[in-house]
């Protein structure tokens, strides 16, 4: 799928995130300009999965904290998909 920049809306969806560079503690926020049924997943560098939540209902807008003590510093990705959508973020992590 394509990638796009911050502020963005993808098919109808707009992922941010926020502070960006975190701590490890972070907030994912959804805006959509229709309801659905995601999937969520955080993949560090290596491609790994880090987290990982399913069937998160958004209809407007919806925010989920995410909070990842202990992770290694660096990029992870924030993956927010269904069977139509594919959004990809980048968090830096950094203490």
């Amino acid at each position: 799928g394509e990638c796009l920049g911050i502020g963005e809306y993808a098919n109808g969806y707009k992922l941010s995130i926020f502070p960006n560079p975190s701590s490890g503690r972070f907030v994912v926020k959804v805006d959509s300009e229709s309801e659905g049924t995601f999937d969520l997943k955080v993949i560090n560098n290596k491609g790994v999965e880090v987290f990982h939540e399913t069937g998160i209902q958004v209809s407007g807008s919806f925010e989920k904290e995410i909070n990842l003590p202990g992770f290694a510093q660096g990029v992870y990705f924030i993956n927010l998909y269904n069977n139509e959508i594919n959004i990809l973020r980048k968090v830096l992590i950094k203490r």
